[in-house]
């Protein structure tokens, strides 16, 4: 089961929806500790650059960018084509 509405309030039974688990996996926040500010994006100290990661082990790699909002548009359009309606988008 799943949360489309992400509002503390809106966690009702009737607001779940079917979901298997990647779908699920698609639809979890960024973690807590990361240094960027969107999902899917790492800084990469070395090359001082941003990168797009798919998964959280990095083994879906979408690219280097100079900027932290690039990297997450990239994110969002690799989220959009494998968790289809279940993605939850970076705010750009």
């Amino acid at each position: 089961m799943n949360h489309p509405i992400r509002r503390a309030k809106a966690w009702a039974r009737r607001n779940l929806r079917p979901a298997t688990m990647v779908q699920n996996q698609g639809n979890r926040c960024k973690k807590w500790n990361s240094r960027s500010k969107f999902k899917g994006v790492v800084w990469i100290p070395e090359r001082r650059k941003w990168e797009a990661v798919g998964d959280s082990s990095r083994n879906k790699h979408m690219g280097v960018f100079k900027t932290e909002e690039e990297a997450a548009a990239a994110y969002n359009a690799y989220a959009i084509k494998k968790y289809g309606e279940f993605a939850l988008l970076n705010p750009l």
